[in-house]
């Protein structure tokens, strides 16, 4: 299989040293309904540390389609936004 047939939006994200990274572009984010930890990084511009650690402290909610020692964290579109409303109004609610 060469590389102009690899579908972008099911081929999984590819490993850069020891960092992961997808080939999506933004639009092509922006399509998905569900995300792994790598696209909602990508998605929302952060570090997927930063999404599993929000995923881990219960403030983002993510299915688990692995097992608790390897965790393959599924995200859905509307879990995703509802974070990020939840966490502006907590930056909008400190600042006053």
């Amino acid at each position: 299989m060469t590389a102009s047939n690899i579908n972008p939006l099911t081929a999984p994200p590819q490993r850069v040293g020891k960092r992961q990274r997808t080939d999506l572009t933004p639009q092509q984010l922006d399509a998905l309904t569900v995300y792994d930890v790598v696209e909602a990084a990508a998605h929302m511009r952060v570090s997927p540390a930063k999404i599993r650690a929000e995923i881990h402290a219960g403030r983002l909610v993510a299915e688990n389609y692995g097992t608790p020692a390897r965790p393959l964290y599924r995200i859905p579109r509307a879990n995703l936004d509802a974070w990020r409303a939840a966490a502006r109004t907590a930056q909008s609610s400190e600042g006053k």
